[in-house]
């Protein structure tokens, strides 16, 4: 499958992350409204002309959901009068239970960092039972809204406390590791993949097309090109 996720930049509000957005006044939320909304639109009316599997109306505006839900819900409605395909929202792990419009999308999409362990190197049956209570609060929320979750977003660096949450740590001071990475992958596929309620999810991310650097074991980054994490993804991607 492909999903289409439309990541803005927020420079002109001059803001980074989109779960720290937000605005002071009224004028000002109806300045990004419309922009947002034109963008938005014009990235729909590509999708649908090239045949994507999936398309996704934000990322992370954790802020914006809450206070601007009735911008939100009319944007879901326009972007379905020019895309044809199923449609969801990307929110952050710690906060997709405060968006108010999923009745109006086909699936619940969560950015899945959850913080699993705060050890360096926390072992598989370690990270698998720390996924559990996490399940059954994602179990709930999908029977609540009669509708399946998919993981917009899930990854790991190949770094020691990978798990603890990444912005929780100084990354320069950790040491590089591709099992905690390969660990964590595997950990996630082994419990929540398996559910009925999951539909699956979008590694973050692949990070190069031919870049020779790629295939160099001690790159730090989310991609698991020419790691060990690389072997289970394929497993697990191939069962499907």
């Amino acid at each position: 499958y492909f999903q289409a996720q439309p990541q803005p930049d927020l420079q002109k509000w001059r803001q980074g992350w989109p779960g720290d957005f937000d605005l002071k006044t009224e004028a000002e939320w109806l300045d990004w409204e419309k922009t947002y909304r034109d963008y938005i639109l014009a990235c729909a009316r590509v999708a649908d002309s090239c045949a994507v599997d999936l398309f996704c109306v934000g990322t992370e505006y954790r802020k914006a959901v809450v206070k601007r839900s009735p911008f939100w819900k009319k944007l879901i409605k326009e972007v379905k009068t020019i895309y044809s395909g199923p449609l969801t929202y990307a929110e952050n792990w710690d906060n997709y239970q405060n968006v108010t419009f999923w009745d109006q999308l086909d699936f619940i999409g969560i950015d899945a960092y959850f913080p699993l362990s705060e050890k360096a190197q926390p072992d598989l049956a370690e990270l698998k039972a720390n996924w559990k209570p996490i399940e059954k609060k994602l179990e709930a929320f999908s029977e609540k809204h009669k509708k399946k979750i998919i993981f917009t977003e899930y990854g790991y660096k190949s770094i020691e406390y990978t798990n603890a949450g990444f912005w929780n740590y100084q990354e320069d001071s950790v040491k590089t590791s591709m099992n905690a990475q390969a660990n964590a992958y595997q950990a996630l596929f082994e419990s929540v993949w398996k559910k009925d309620w999951m539909l699956g999810g979008f590694f973050w991310k692949w990070h190069f097309h031919d870049h020779p650097s790629a295939l160099e074991p001690e790159i730090r980054t989310y991609t698991p090109q020419g790691k060990t994490a690389m072997d289970r993804i394929k497993k697990w991607y191939g069962k499907h």
